[in-house]
C-alpha cells in the first residue's frame, strides 16, 4: 500500500523545488545515521554490513548533489527568501498529510 505525503504535483515554485531538496537532504542524512549505527551496533552480517557501508557511501554521494543543487537554486531565490519558513511551511504540509493518512488507515 502506497501513501502520498508530499505529492510533486504542488510544487509551484523555485522555493517550492527548494524545500524539496534541502527535506531530502534532512531524510537523506536521518537514513545514512541509521545504516551507520545498525553497522557500529553489529547487527548486520557480513555482507549486509558491506551493502550498508555502499549505501552510506550513496546517500553521501546524494546529499552532496542535493546541497550543489540548492546552492544554485538558492542563487535565483529573492534575498527576503527564509529557508527556516519554507522548512516550517513544509512541515506543516507533511503534518496536515500524515494526520489524513493515518486516519485514513484507523477506518479501514
Amino acid at each position: 500500500m502506497e501513501y502520498n505525503l508530499v505529492n510533486a504535483k504542488d510544487m509551484q515554485s523555485h522555493e517550492d523545488y527548494l524545500t524539496a531538496c534541502l527535506m531530502s537532504m534532512i531524510n537523506l542524512e536521518a537514513l545514512e545515521k541509521f545504516h551507520i549505527r545498525a553497522v557500529e551496533l553489529g547487527l548486520l552480517k557480513e555482507d549486509q554490513e558491506c551493502r550498508a557501508n555502499t549505501i552510506v557511501w550513496d546517500l553521501r554521494r546524494l546529499k552532496k548533489i542535493l546541497h550543489d543543487q540548492s546552492e544554485t537554486i538558492l542563487e535565483l531565490l529573492p534575498e527576503e527568501f527564509s529557508v527556516e519558513e519554507s522548512i516550517q511551511r513544509f512541515a506543516q504540509s507533511h503534518v496536515e498529510n500524515l494526520k489524513k493518512v493515518t486516519k485514513t488507515r484507523k477506518r479501514a
